[in-house]
């Protein structure tokens, strides 16, 4: 007969005990001043322009500074729509070209990653629809 797998357990508690030797309850402070924390999972997501430096000299040469600042913002757009959604994320720095962001679960923060390249890489909607009808 296999073994009985034991009940996950909850999260550690870190904070200060109070005078009777247990640990001060979640959500209040301890007795002593101390602030109660809870010990939590999530995943520091970095994004960047593949090649941002050559991709602004290319759509400069062709239209101006002007043109790459809107692609840039497009790019920074689909990053925060698809970071945020659902509360799953939350951008705290951006770097430019990229951005440095906070997701709550590992997996959540490879679905969104998935979904930034499959978005990045589609064509843009009237090339798409230009390419579907050929």
């Amino acid at each position: 007969m296999p073994a009985e797998t034991p009940p996950l357990s909850r999260p550690e508690r870190v904070g200060h005990h109070g005078p009777d030797g247990n640990q001060a309850r979640p959500g209040k402070q301890a007795e002593d001043g101390g602030r109660l924390e809870e010990m939590s999972l999530g995943v520091v997501m970095f994004e960047d322009m593949q090649a941002s430096t050559a991709l602004k000299r290319a759509v400069t040469k062709q239209s101006d500074e002007h043109a790459f600042q809107e692609l840039r913002k497009q790019h920074d757009r689909i990053l925060s729509r698809i970071v945020t959604r659902d509360g799953a994320g939350q951008i705290v720095k951006w770097t430019g070209d990229g951005m440095i962001a906070l997701v709550r679960a590992p997996s959540v923060a490879v679905e969104r990653a998935i979904e930034i390249q499959e978005e990045m890489h589609a064509p843009p909607p009237d090339q798409g629809a230009a390419a579907t009808s050929a």
